[in-house]
């Protein structure tokens, strides 16, 4: 089986036809998925799209993978680019992040060097140059707590080390290793950071700069599960 975790652009894909609708008892609390005969699919803001970023269930969506037989995870993210010349409506496969909020959930001492499944990064840079002739390969991923957007400092701050920001991937990618599953990413960057450009940035902006990049995200995605 193989976990896709995301948004709403994944309704109404193939690889979800004739899915059912469970609900997984972890040990982290329940998650809700959407089961076909080789994709999970969970919803990181909930079934009703009313979680939160900073109140997202990241080990309970995780041990809902894993215990359907899930071994491969990708991510799919909307992201905001830390640097003028990373165009809205790219699309980045990041290789790297930065998260100082992340803990780890297991209650006895884990050390482990957090990193994406590269095989998996390379198969979404393979067919996703398919479909985007811009695709970016590698970036650095900068996480923050959310829900609030950052203030233009803090972007100043963040772009002397990342690429792109967020707040949801990274603390997702540590928890998927910890658990045991390999996981990489595909981020639709939708907006410019605060201040970076000379337009406010505005949740409205998100979402309608999302819609732009949703088939191509969807296109690789299923591509990358049908070469698994």
């Amino acid at each position: 089986m193989i976990g896709v975790i995301g948004g709403t652009l994944f309704c109404e894909v193939d690889f979800l036809k004739n899915s059912k609708t469970e609900i997984v008892d972890t040990s982290f609390g329940k998650t809700v998925i959407q089961k076909s005969e080789k994709v999970i699919f969970i919803n990181r803001h909930g079934e009703n799209k009313n979680i939160p970023p900073h109140l997202i269930n990241h080990p309970a969506n995780m041990e809902a993978f894993k215990k359907n037989g899930v071994k491969y995870v990708i991510g799919a993210c909307s992201v905001g680019s830390l640097h003028s010349e990373l165009k809205v409506g790219s699309i980045l496969i990041p290789d790297d992040y930065i998260n100082f909020f992340c803990s780890t959930i297991i209650s006895e001492a884990k050390f482990f060097t957090p990193s994406f499944s590269e095989y998996l990064r390379k198969l979404l840079i393979e067919k996703g140059k398919n479909f985007c002739k811009d695709i970016v390969d590698t970036g650095v991923y900068f996480q923050t707590k959310g829900p609030r957007f950052e203030t233009k400092a803090e972007i100043r701050m963040m772009a002397q080390f990342a690429d792109v920001v967020g707040m949801t991937m990274a603390q997702e990618a540590s928890t998927a290793q910890e658990i045991g599953l390999e996981y990489a990413s595909i981020c639709s960057i939708d907006n410019y950071a605060n201040g970076v450009s000379a337009y406010s940035i505005s949740e409205e902006d998100v979402r309608k700069y999302s819609k732009l990049n949703a088939d191509n995200i969807r296109n690789i995605v299923s591509a990358v599960i049908a070469s698994l």
